[in-house]
C-alpha cells in the first residue's frame, strides 16, 4: 500500500515539476508571481480535449497544437498586460496576473461548464512487483521529464538559453551586451 502511494506521488511529481519549472523560470527572468500559470494550463487542457473530440485528432497531435496556441496566448498576455508591471513592484503583476487568473476561469467556465471532461485514449495500467503504473500517468511523467531534460538543456547549451540565463540574473547588463530583454520576456513568459 506504502509502497503504491510512493509510486503515484513520484508520476504525479513529474507533472508538478513541470509546472514549478514554468512558474520558476517567469519569476526568475521577469521577477513577475504568476497566479494565472494554472488557468493557462487550463486552457491547455480544454484545446487540447476539444481538438480530440471535436476535431477527433490523435491526442498526442494535440499536445503540440495546444502548445503553440496557448504560446500565442501567452505572448498577446505579455504583450499586452504583463509588460506593463514588469518594472513594477512584485505585487502589481501578482493583482494583475490573479485577475487574469479570475478572468480566465470565468470565461472558461462559461465557454465549457464545469463538467468533469476526459479523453480516454490509453486506459489501464502496467503492473510490476506488485505496484500498478497507471500507463497515463506514466506517459505524462515521461512527458514532463523529456520537456524538463529539453529545458535544461536548452538553458545549458544555446545562445537563447545564454541569453534568458543573463537576463535572469541582470537585466541592464544582459542590454548592454546587446540582449533583447523585451524578446527574452516574451518568450519565458
Amino acid at each position: 500500500m506504502l509502497g503504491q502511494v510512493i509510486v503515484s506521488g513520484i508520476l504525479s511529481g513529474g507533472l508538478y515539476a513541470l509546472v514549478a519549472l514554468g512558474l520558476g523560470l517567469i519569476f526568475g527572468v521577469m521577477r513577475v508571481i504568476n497566479i494565472a500559470h494554472g488557468p493557462l494550463l487550463m486552457l491547455g487542457a480544454y484545446t487540447t480535449y476539444f481538438l480530440t473530440t471535436r476535431l477527433n485528432m490523435n491526442p498526442f497531435l494535440t499536445v503540440p497544437v495546444a502548445m503553440a496556441a496557448l504560446f500565442v496566448v501567452g505572448v498577446l498576455l505579455q504583450r499586452g498586460l504583463v509588460d506593463r508591471v514588469v518594472d513594477a513592484p512584485e505585487l502589481s503583476s501578482l493583482l494583475l496576473t490573479f485577475g487574469i487568473s479570475i478572468a480566465l476561469v470565468n470565461l472558461a467556465q462559461l465557454a465549457f461548464t464545469s463538467d468533469l471532461r476526459a479523453v480516454e485514449y490509453i486506459t489501464g495500467a502496467w503492473v510490476l512487483g506488485g505496484l500498478a503504473f497507471s500507463k497515463p500517468r506514466v506517459i505524462a511523467f515521461l512527458f514532463a521529464a523529456g520537456v524538463t531534460a529539453l529545458s535544461f538543456l536548452l538553458l545549458k547549451f544555446t545562445r537563447l538559453g545564454k541569453a534568458i540565463r543573463a537576463t535572469s540574473q541582470s537585466r541592464e547588463v544582459a542590454m548592454v551586451c546587446g540582449v533583447d530583454v523585451g524578446r527574452i520576456h516574451m518568450l519565458t513568459f
